[in-house]
Formats: C-alpha cells, sequence, structure tokens
C-alpha cells in the first residue's frame, strides 16, 4: 500500500438528515421504528460558488434546495409526474432536471414556489440531462437521441440518433471545449463529438467500446481529456477520448477492493483530482459504497506497478443503506451524499480526528456498519 495522501481524502460526518416525512428523527430511531420508507435520494447537486444552495431528487418526483452550510429547506416543490432521472445546476438559481415522463423542465429556484420555465418534450425517456457553460443549450440524452435544444426558447436544434443502438444514459458537454459532447449508453459505447459539424456522422470524433452498460462517467486529467466510465456490471474503464484509448479496464473492482480489506458491493461516482484535493500520483477519486451504507474513499494513479486502486478512507456514520449519489462542493470543501435511507450527509476533510474513519498500517479499513445480506439495486439502467 502507499502512504496516507492529503488531508482533502480523510472524512469526518457533519451533518445528516432525513429528507422525507421522518426528517426530525435521530439516525438510529429512523431506520429502526417502523416500516421502511419508499422514499430516497436518487440525485444530488450542488449549485456553483456563488449559491448556498444544494438540489436534491427524491424518489416521490420531489425536487427540494437545501442549504449547504446547515442543510436546512429552502424551497421543496414536485417536478415530474414519472421518476426524475438526473438534475443539473446552473448559474446560482436555475435547475434543469429530466425524468421518465419524457420531460426535460427549467426551474428558477428563486421563486417560493416554482413552476417550470421551460417545458421540453424529448419525445420519449429522458436519462440525462446536461447544460452548457454559456447557458444557452441543454443537452439530453433520451432512449433513442441525443437531443440538443435551446435554453432561451426550448425549441429541438439538433439530435444525434445514429451512433447508438440502446438508450443514451449519460451525456456531458466538455468542461472545457464546450463545442464538444460526450454520450454513453447501454450498448457499451461511448461518443465524442464536435457540434461544429452538422452531420452526425462527420461531427463524431471518437467511440469508446467500454464493452458493458455505462452507467455514468467523468472527466478528468489536465484538460479533461480523459474520462472514467462506471458500468452496470461494477466494471472501471479509464479512456483518452482523443485517441479512442483505453488507459486501464478494472474488471473486478469490488473484489480487488475486498481483498484489500475494503468492504465493496457497488460503485458509486467519481470524482476528478482537478475538483478534489488528492496526492500528486492520483489523477482521479473513486467512491465505492456496502449495503450497510458506508463508503470508501479510493484515489486512482500512477504508480510503479502501472494504474492502481489505492484505498485511503472509509466514511461511516451517515448512512444505514445502500448510497445512491453524491456531489463535491470545492469551495466548501464538503461532500455531500445521498441514501435509500433517505438521508442527505454532509462530510468536512480532517487530517486527524477520532471521529474520521482512518485507514491501519496493515491497509485495512475498519467497518462500522453491519451487511445487508442481498443487494437492493442501485443503478436506475
Amino acid at each position: 500500500m502507499q502512504s496516507l495522501p492529503s488531508v482533502s481524502n480523510h472524512w469526518n460526518l457533519r451533518q445528516s438528515v432525513r429528507t422525507d416525512s421522518r426528517e426530525h428523527f435521530p439516525l438510529t430511531q429512523a431506520s429502526e421504528n417502523g416500516p421502511k420508507e419508499s422514499e430516497y435520494v436518487l440525485a444530488c447537486k450542488a449549485f456553483d460558488a456563488s449559491s448556498n444552495s444544494i438540489a436534491i431528487a427524491i424518489s416521490n418526483h420531489q425536487i427540494q434546495i437545501r442549504d449547504k452550510e446547515t442543510l436546512s429547506h429552502q424551497i421543496r416543490f414536485q417536478a415530474h409526474s414519472e421518476r426524475i432521472n438526473e438534475i443539473a445546476p446552473y448559474s446560482n438559481c436555475m435547475l434543469a432536471t429530466c425524468s421518465s415522463d419524457e420531460y426535460t423542465h427549467i426551474w428558477d429556484t428563486r421563486q417560493a414556489s416554482p413552476t417550470p420555465v421551460q417545458i421540453i418534450h424529448c419525445q420519449s425517456c429522458v436519462w440525462s440531462v446536461s447544460v452548457n457553460a454559456q447557458n444557452t443549450m441543454v443537452l439530453a440524452g433520451t432512449e433513442d437521441a441525443v437531443r440538443f435544444f435551446d435554453l432561451r426558447t426550448g425549441r429541438q436544434v439538433s439530435f444525434y440518433g445514429e451512433s447508438h443502438s440502446e438508450s443514451i444514459t449519460k451525456v456531458r458537454f466538455h468542461p472545457q471545449k464546450q463545442d464538444f459532447i460526450v454520450s454513453a449508453s447501454e450498448d457499451g459505447v461511448v461518443c465524442y463529438y464536435d457540434t461544429r459539424q452538422t452531420d452526425e456522422d462527420e461531427a463524431l470524433e471518437s467511440i469508446l467500446n467500454v464493452e458493458s452498460a455505462v452507467t455514468t462517467f467523468g472527466f478528468f486529467g489536465m484538460n479533461y481529456e480523459n474520462i472514467f466510465c462506471l458500468t452496470g456490471s461494477e466494471t472501471l474503464d479509464l479512456w483518452n477520448l482523443e485517441h479512442a484509448q483505453r488507459l486501464h479496464h478494472f474488471a473486478s473492482v469490488r473484489d480487488d477492493l475486498t481483498a484489500l480489506g475494503v468492504p465493496t458491493h457497488y460503485l458509486i461516482d467519481g470524482i476528478a483530482s482537478s475538483e478534489l484535493s488528492a496526492s500528486p500520483d492520483a489523477f482521479m477519486t473513486l467512491f465505492t459504497g456496502d449495503h450497510g451504507g458506508s463508503l470508501n474513499c479510493i484515489q486512482i494513479g500512477s504508480s510503479l506497478q502501472g494504474i492502481t486502486l489505492n484505498p485511503v478512507s472509509r466514511l461511516t456514520g451517515g448512512h444505514t443503506e445502500c448510497v445512491r449519489c453524491l456531489t463535491y462542493s470545492p469551495e466548501r470543501q464538503v461532500l455531500y451524499t445521498g441514501g435509500e435511507d433517505a438521508r442527505l450527509s454532509a462530510w468536512i476533510p480532517l487530517l486527524q480526528s477520532a471521529e474520521c474513519a482512518q485507514v491501519p498500517s496493515s491497509g485495512k479499513l475498519s467497518s462500522q456498519s453491519s451487511i445487508r445480506a442481498a443487494r437492493q439495486s442501485c443503478r436506475p439502467y
């Protein structure tokens, strides 16, 4: 095992609140008293640094806007008639949401009782949504196409319908090259496009064959030239976008981490090292979880052995069931997580704390939660 990396990868639970009707119950009482609630946190995303808000999507089709510091309610509203599949805050108050009801909605969260400022019909189930840096274009990943809409009028201006053979599970504008987009699909393919080209075939810059349904991806690298892909079969792929080069394939992440003493039943998401402070050799941080609600913080980086998984800390006490989502607020250095226990938790980095789970010298991480015998699905696809 490598030596422990920087302070930002050791987390202490700052606060945890329920997001359902049992919000004011303590963690243990709420989880043990009465039948399990059907409401849980599907997605969470922090607004930009100028905002004090975080948005969360609940399984009852509700959106909640909460305070980043206290996690208290600011507003809540019913956003869709069916499952909310993704949310995308932009600027300091606007929010895009997409749903299985075939609609993408645009919200101004400054309103006390929000109504959509744009209602965009996407013609089929919408799995993913992304807004460009100029806040002029919204990208929707649907069952049959990648669709482009003018954010000001709600009108479709373009679509790509030939590159994927199954539902598009994730779409993103490139963080630095806003004329470029990435789409991923259940067909196991990731596509990289130059949208300055009007023809879809000409726009297609590279095709990455991940070989398994892609549930999510994220960018990393000095110029965000690489992506990580998490799949429905719980594998992790690292790719260079421009050259369509596979950098590494982790075929058995769960088994590999469990063998290191890090109980891992599912992969949650990753964060680039440029966003989350890490050791010089690490280029991203992967978060995994177990059925008892604990999270593992795993650095991925280069070593003499090649690209390796390096467990650095275990986050316990914030959840009692599967963690479904996370988001990081770099200006506050706070990690937010949401789970099937209907809880939203906030974690802060600490160098040393009796409350913060540490990695023992053996390289194994201590466990403070029981593990369920059977896993409930933690994937939307």
